[in-house]
């Protein structure tokens, strides 16, 4: 039964989804790192802003914000977004 769905090889498949599993968990955990780095940044230039220390240019940053939203766009579209990958990167967020 379970070689019919996998194609026979199993063992292959099996490794793939612990390979997907590892790198989701290490994603995971660099993701949760960048947004605990990146929220702490955005309220430092907030009050920064607000209080006449840091002058932010919001064109340029608007700007580059459109740049990211596109490029994660492409990031997520070419990656392989199995079941281990998406269990391994919620466990990663979570646990990290």
């Amino acid at each position: 039964m379970f070689g019919e769905m996998f194609g026979g090889n199993l063992g292959f498949s099996m490794g793939l989804v612990g390979i997907e599993f590892l790198i989701g968990l290490i994603l995971g955990l660099l993701i949760k790192k960048a947004l605990k780095v990146i929220i702490i940044v955005a309220i430092l230039v907030g009050v920064g802003s607000y209080l006449g220390a840091v002058a932010v240019n919001w064109g340029k940053v608007i700007g580059v914000a459109n740049t990211v939203v596109a490029l994660g766009s492409i990031v997520v579209t070419l990656l392989p977004l199995g079941a281990g990958l998406l269990v391994g990167g919620i466990i990663g967020f979570v646990k990290g």
